[in-house]
């Protein structure tokens, strides 16, 4: 039997509707270092999969080389919709030892603005409705997502493990 849980988040009205507040912020272009899975987010066995993996980079990673902000990026991937999600899990530093060893890549993010949303308890506890909460504050708010090769971004700081408190950054025009 499966439960259901409250995800805590704040609303706010916007043109006769209720939808979950954000806030606004202008990001610099950033290079991350990491490591990428391809997943199915509509399965529990596919959840699960990224659960570990991220687990398994914050473990041999962020952890080890105290890596102040995790970014877990969900990469665009409107071509092949049937297919699975890629999500790359990084940090905005790392020597060219870790990346020559072949375990780690790159990835460039552009700057742009960003509709950010502010949830606590990790994404594989709120995926589902954290998805339902961003694309139906996006169109309320008759913002325009900005096609830069991802759909959204999640960001850890290091106070995560205390607080319980992550950031979805969406890119907007």
């Amino acid at each position: 039997m499966s439960t259901k849980s409250v995800v805590e988040r704040e609303f706010k009205n916007v043109n006769k509707d209720v939808i979950v507040d954000f806030t606004y912020a202008s990001l610099p272009a950033v290079t991350l270092t990491g490591q990428e899975i391809r997943f199915n987010p509509e399965t529990e066995e596919g959840l699960g999969r990224v659960s570990a993996f991220v687990a398994g980079f914050v473990g041999n990673w962020i952890t080890p080389n105290g890596v102040d902000r995790l970014y877990n990026v969900t990469l665009n991937n409107s071509r092949f919709p049937e297919e699975d999600i890629r999500y790359f899990s990084g940090f905005s530093a790392g020597s060219s030892n870790e990346r020559e060893s072949g375990e780690l890549a790159l990835l460039e993010l552009p700057a742009s603005q960003y509709a950010v949303f502010h949830y606590k308890e990790g994404m594989g506890s709120v995926f589902q409705t954290a998805i339902h909460d961003l694309y139906k504050s996006i169109s309320v708010s008759k913002l325009m997502l900005n096609p830069v090769g991802m759909d959204f971004m999640e960001v850890y700081e290091s106070d995560y493990a205390e607080t319980g408190a992550f950031y979805i950054y969406v890119p907007i025009v």
